[in-house]
C-alpha cells in the first residue's frame, strides 16, 4: 500500500500542475503573439487545436508517475522503527 501511496501522490501533483501548465502556456503564447503580431504582422492563434495538446499533458503525467517510483521505492525499503528511536 506504502509504494501506490506515494506514486499516486505523484500522479495527483501532476494532475493538478497540468492545468497551471495551460495557464501559464496561454499567457505566454498571447504575450508573444501581440509582439510577433506588431512587428512582423504575423498572426499566432492560442486555442488553435493540435494533438500535442492532449498528448503532452498525458505523457506528463505518466512520466510523473514513474518520477513517483524512485520515492516509493525508497520509502518501501526504509525501516521505520530504526528511523523513530534514537541513536545515542
Amino acid at each position: 500500500m506504502g509504494l501506490a501511496t506515494v506514486v499516486l501522490e505523484a500522479i495527483a501533483i501532476a494532475l493538478i500542475d497540468v492545468p497551471l501548465g495551460f495557464v501559464v502556456y496561454l499567457a505566454t503564447l498571447a504575450a508573444a503573439a501581440g509582439v510577433i503580431r506588431a512587428q512582423t504582422g504575423v498572426v499566432l492563434e492560442a486555442l488553435s487545436w493540435h494533438p500535442v495538446l492532449v498528448w503532452a499533458p498525458l505523457g506528463l503525467v505518466a512520466l510523473s508517475a514513474v518520477a513517483g517510483l524512485v520515492p516509493a521505492i525508497k520509502a518501501y525499503r526504509t525501516e521505520v522503527v530504526e528511523h523513530l528511536a534514537p541513536t545515542t
